[in-house]
């Protein structure tokens, strides 16, 4: 249950998440805008490029949000209540609640942009995994290792968490 301190808390709340969810289904619209404005300066050739990157932007800036409110939320609040106890009793305001949530959910609709960024720095060529090697300090092989051992302690988190108790070994190969 969610509570509220001040007395127009409440209704401020209802207003809050009006306009966020306004900003969210007015994005392609604002989107649109700005492409209008921006690409009467482009050659044909490059407004061609920039079509599927918008359409992608849109995609994995919703599925971002989704992931982020159906997904991580439920799980992040599980836990972070879980640290209740019985003289630490959570009592969440609506505020507090809504601010948690609206900045995961654009937090992690920003983060799916990530793809997008990478594959740009790859087509400009600002950013290959020799770089990210030389960056790094380490050699592609040592990063493969490192990539391998991250895997084999995710499968053994995941099998924890589901009951599994088999021992995950590396076995070298």
């Amino acid at each position: 249950n969610l509570i509220f301190y001040a007395p127009a808390e409440a209704f401020m709340a209802r207003v809050k998440i009006s306009l966020v969810l306004g900003l969210l289904m007015a994005y392609p619209f604002v989107l649109f805008k700005v492409w209008s404005f921006v690409s009467p300066a482009l050659f044909n050739r490059e407004r061609r490029k920039v079509y599927p990157f918008l359409a992608t932007a849109s995609v994995l800036f919703y599925t971002g949000v989704v992931f982020a409110y159906m997904i991580l939320i439920p799980v992040a609040l599980k836990f972070l209540l879980g640290f209740g106890t019985d003289n630490l009793e959570p009592m969440i305001s609506v505020t507090a609640c809504f601010s948690f949530v609206a900045r995961l959910c654009f937090t992690f609709g920003l983060v799916f942009q990530l793809p997008i960024i990478v594959f740009v720095l790859s087509v400009m060529e600002e950013m290959d995994s020799e770089k990210i090697c030389n960056e790094l300090g380490i050699t592609p092989s040592n990063l493969w290792v490192r990539m391998h051992r991250a895997r084999l302690g995710l499968a053994k988190c995941v099998g924890e968490k589901w009951g599994i108790h088999q021992e995950v070994h590396n076995d070298g190969r």
